[in-house]
């Protein structure tokens, strides 16, 4: 069982923010753990616009 928090993962490598400054990604679970998906905490900020597509993996999300 994989235990992590999002102080975990604040100020880490799995804790993106986005060049274009409209969305940040904490990511909890990943593929290289492979539990066969990747499971992220996503903002997106009010007021943007984002398009995200996943070629080679199927992603949850919470935003």
């Amino acid at each position: 069982m994989i235990v992590r928090s999002f102080s975990d993962i604040e100020n880490t490598d799995r804790h993106v923010k986005s060049a274009s400054g409209t969305w940040e990604s904490k990511r909890i679970v990943l593929a290289k753990e492979k539990v066969g998906f990747s499971l992220h905490e996503t903002v997106l900020y009010a007021g943007t616009e984002t398009s995200m597509w996943y070629a080679n993996h199927i992603e949850a999300v919470l935003c």
